[in-house]
């Protein structure tokens, strides 16, 4: 495999594992929100009376976190994506740049 086709799928690999990484930190994050969602439900006193407009508060509140986190996630994930597009876009045209510069030389060596 020729230098500039594995430094592309070098690239093209680090920013998978960079997806990956960030979609997990994104998993574990709303996990450990919704855990403390649940901790909170479950520590609130079952007998008060307004109960349920507090429950119904801290599920809103867990509802406006995640949203949040979804929008951080879509926005780290497309500006990843943005980034990398353009590194392999150089890479590629490094390759192309070789070709071209083969192609002179067979035309110079066909003259």
């Amino acid at each position: 495999m020729d230098p500039i086709t594995q430094n592309y799928n070098q690239e093209s690999q680090k920013e998978m594992s960079h997806i990956e990484a960030v979609g997990q930190a994104f998993q574990t994050r709303c996990d450990q929100l919704r855990t403390e969602t649940e901790q909170k439900i479950t520590a609130l006193d079952h007998k008060d009376p307004d109960l349920k407009d507090k429950e119904n508060h801290l599920k809103l509140d867990l509802k406006r976190a995640l949203d949040t986190m979804i929008e951080q996630f879509e926005a780290e994930l497309k500006g990843s994506f943005r980034q990398s597009i353009v590194n392999l876009e150089g890479i590629y045209h490094q390759k192309e740049l070789m070709r071209l510069k083969e192609i002179d030389q067979e035309i110079i060596n066909m003259k």
